[in-house]
């Protein structure tokens, strides 16, 4: 009896999946057609225009969402590059699995001394 209870209910959530298992939206809540005679691309760089004279906030939150502004440096990419070089090395041990403290141990430049001075609390 058990087993004949198991199979009718195993048919029923087939059958009653199967029934909307063709359509997305099987209620038609999200169906709403709106013909255009615009493409897609004139709406987009329509919004992107808007967005930068800044007459639109962009909805999505993401960073790369935003119009970012043009950035200005006085250094040229050579010299950039001629920093990162630099200093990869440091940064590399200062971001180490010591956190850099094996680093900042064998460093060459000397740190000042701190002085702690005793305070009589009579």
């Amino acid at each position: 009896m058990k087993k004949q209870l198991l199979a009718i209910a195993a048919l029923a959530t087939i059958a009653s999946g199967a029934a909307f298992a063709g359509e997305a939206d099987p209620s038609g809540q999200f169906a709403l057609q709106i013909n255009s005679t615009r493409t897609r691309a004139e709406v987009q760089a329509e919004a992107v225009a808007a967005v930068a004279r800044g007459a639109l906030r962009p909805s999505n939150p993401h960073p790369s969402a935003y119009v970012q502004p043009a950035l200005k440096s006085d250094k040229t990419r050579a010299e950039v590059t001629a920093e990162y070089l630099a200093s990869r090395d440091e940064v590399a041990a200062l971001t180490g699995e010591d956190s850099g403290s094996t680093y900042l141990a064998k460093a060459t430049h000397a740190q000042p001394a701190r002085e702690y001075l005793a305070v009589n609390a009579r």
